[in-house]
């Protein structure tokens, strides 16, 4: 299963850390996301718990989509019509 991931979230982090415990194989995708570029401390949790991770420029999201299976995003609310606020 390959999940891409865009911004920090400790939720997807610590689900990540439970399926990986559990043998599960997850290839995680994580893009820079910049202007914190808080997707480099994601890749180090990431091989921390020794998954297989890459980090790819937020620019290059679309060029990834063919082998992505499952897509988290981290962010501060989701509104009740779905939305949410990063």
């Amino acid at each position: 299963m390959t999940l891409l991931l865009h911004s920090y979230s400790s939720c997807v982090l610590d689900v990540l850390e439970h399926l990986s415990e559990r043998g599960m194989k997850i290839k995680v995708i994580t893009t820079e996301s910049q202007p914190t570029n808080t997707g480099v401390l994601v890749l180090e949790k990431c091989k921390n718990l020794g998954l297989d991770c890459q980090i790819i420029y937020d620019s290059a999201l679309a060029v990834s989509m063919p082998e992505v299976d499952c897509i988290c995003l981290g962010c501060e609310a989701v509104l009740a019509n779905g939305g949410i606020i990063n």
